[in-house]
């Protein structure tokens, strides 16, 4: 028997039954509801049933206004417990959605030998207990518990952002931080530092609900940590890519393993030491990626670099989404100016707890805001210094303006700020520069050169010749896609040349864009919806096919529009506003 006939038979005894169990629901509702639970959508249903899809929805309709249920999951758990629901606990059931989210996890792991070789093995545990449970609460992570580790830390599940990666850093030097007293054992400490997707249960405008989070990567982390050496931090493939991705290194370069003990700096620069002069670390970390595109901007950097060296002070604002090159440009500023002899304090930020925002580069090591502020108003008598702080905008409001206001008053320096966007209440700097859409042409070779390299690094690294030169044909030939729906972002169409195009997002893009979705707590719902829909859809069809108030739907949908998620064409349909965030809707649905 084939295993069509054996689903057939399937599905046939599961209507029988379900006749026996639900004597108040039509034979054809009980059909239906059979088929819902089988996993058929409504076009399936119709097939089967030899019925129009129109019927369909109207028996759907009927059997959910039967069940006391307004969806398809609580229609399945309700035709097996006819206790009826209050509109209340029902309203409440269908505002949770169950997503597939980018998430890192960091998991440490102690061998027992070396656990109860301590003086007192309870305190120890009591005490990696407390640590992670106030890093979970300091960094919005999920703390799980396990008998055969330690912990573990979810990032990107309640939230995710961007620095999520970073934050896993910190808290892996944390826990090894709490263990000071107890030399023996943080010496001894493991850890496994991954990303990947987990499932989750979310709430319909943002939010893990509490409910659910699975994933591979929890026991992959764990993987990585029992099979670390003692007193490093093993790093999973998506992890170093995310830390080459979303740092402020040039693309291609490769992060090295890291252990417990250094990680009270930036994995960046090999780790190399800042005893080592600027100039030594500016040539082993030459920015190989040519600078696509942004001629003007170069060229006007430039000028202000030689206005600067001949005794003038400027503060440059570069304004730009994630992806446009604020960090390739703020690298190219440094490494010019060391060319000219000049003295260079380059400086990244990053969202932390206390005083954690502020990095030196490329040693990665972490200074206080004040440094930052001594460093602005310091005067040497050289007519030579330039000052980059980048990613600024993460760094807390006070210490924002105070860090403008200071910059504004610094004497004969070239001070580059780079930030998403500065508020509206900064100082007026001498210039800023907004960094906009690469045209096509600097699109399309600018992923001719991302296809090229991944080309030369998967040949460095041993691949089939004929497997690679095969693979870089095939996505030389999707280039023409690869640029629509990088839409003029270079990190876009990096990442989506580097990747065999298949219509899926890599996971350093899904972690980019999740993190923006997230903070706009749109709903999630409406977004599902229509990222299904073949084609674009009016408000009301929107909430017809979704069963709510016109209203409702209405005021969600001008929400999205304003977010710049969805956009409305002239004929009042509503569309995605970029394809990428269509495709990331996409992939993130569970049904």
């Amino acid at each position: 028997m084939n295993k069509e006939s054996i689903n057939t038979i399937s599905t046939a005894a599961f209507m029988n039954q379900e006749a026996e169990l639900l004597p108040e629901l039509t034979q054809r509702q009980q059909q239906v509801l059979a088929l819902i639970k089988a996993g058929k959508v409504n076009k399936e249903i119709a097939n089967e049933l030899g019925i129009g899809l129109g019927t369909v929805k109207q028996h759907v309709v009927a059997l959910f206004k039967k069940l006391h249920v307004s969806n398809r999951t609580m229609a399945v758990s309700q035709g097996l417990n006819l206790t009826p629901v209050n509109e209340s606990d029902s309203a409440e059931i269908c505002e949770g959605l169950l997503e597939r989210r980018p998430c890192i996890v960091l998991s440490i792991f102690l061998p027992d030998a070396i656990l109860h070789a301590g003086t007192n093995p309870k305190a120890i545990v009591q005490e990696l207990h407390k640590t992670f449970s106030a890093l979970a609460s300091s960094y919005d992570a999920l703390f799980l518990t396990s008998k055969t580790h330690i912990g573990d830390l979810i990032f990107g599940v309640k939230r995710g952002t961007e620095q999520d990666i970073f934050k896993a850093l910190r808290a892996a030097r944390a826990v090894f931080d709490a263990l000071a007293d107890y030399p023996e054992i943080n010496q001894n400490l493991r850890g496994g530092l991954t990303a990947g997707l987990a499932i989750s249960s979310m709430n319909r405008h943002g939010g893990w609900s509490g409910e659910v989070v699975a994933s591979a990567v929890i026991a992959h982390a764990r993987e990585l940590a029992c099979n670390a050496v003692p007193g490093e931090l093993a790093l999973g493939a998506t992890a170093k890519k995310l830390l080459e991705i979303i740092g402020p290194n040039a693309q291609g370069f490769v992060v090295p393993g890291v252990f417990f003990n250094t990680l009270n700096r930036m994995p960046w620069g090999n780790n190399i030491q800042p005893s080592q002069s600027q100039a030594v670390l500016s040539e082993e970390l030459g920015c190989a990626t040519p600078i696509l595109g942004r001629e003007a901007e170069l060229e006007r950097l430039n000028l202000l670099l030689a206005e600067v060296f001949r005794g003038k002070n400027h503060l440059v604002y570069i304004e730009g989404e994630t992806g446009m090159g604020k960090s390739l440009l703020c690298r190219y500023v440094a490494e010019r100016g060391l060319e000219l002899k000049g003295r260079i304090h380059h400086f990244v930020c990053h969202s932390g707890v206390e005083d954690s925002h502020l990095y030196m580069f490329p040693g990665g090591a972490s200074v206080k805001p004040q440094s930052l502020l001594h460093c602005l108003r310091s005067v040497t008598g050289r007519n030579h210094e330039v000052v980059i702080v980048d990613d600024a905008h993460l760094l807390p409001a006070d210490i924002l303006i105070k860090m403008l206001e200071t910059a504004n008053t610094a004497k004969r320096k070239l001070i580059v700020v780079a930030a998403r966007k500065l508020p509206k209440s900064a100082i007026s700097p001498s210039e800023t520069i907004r960094l906009g859409h690469l045209s096509k042409t600097a699109i399309e070779s600018l992923i001719t050169q991302s296809i090229k390299q991944w080309e030369i690094d998967a040949l460095k690294a041993g691949e089939d010749a004929d497997a690679v030169i095969q693979q870089a044909q095939d996505r030389h030939q999707a280039a023409e896609t690869i640029a629509q729906h990088a839409s003029g972002v270079p990190l876009f169409a990096i990442e989506l040349a580097r990747h065999n195009w298949q219509d899926t997002l890599p996971l350093s893009l899904q972690v980019v864009i999740n993190a923006r979705m997230d903070g706009l707590k749109l709903d999630r719902a409406l977004l599902r919806q229509l990222s299904k829909e073949a084609i674009p859809m009016t408000a009301a069809e929107i909430a017809e096919a979704m069963w709510e108030p016109h209203d409702t739907i209405q005021i969600a949908v001008e929400q999205a529009i304003a977010s710049g998620v969805l956009s409305r064409q002239e004929d009042e349909r509503i569309s995605y506003a970029h394809p990428l965030l269509r495709m990331l809707v996409n992939q993130s649905g569970v049904e």
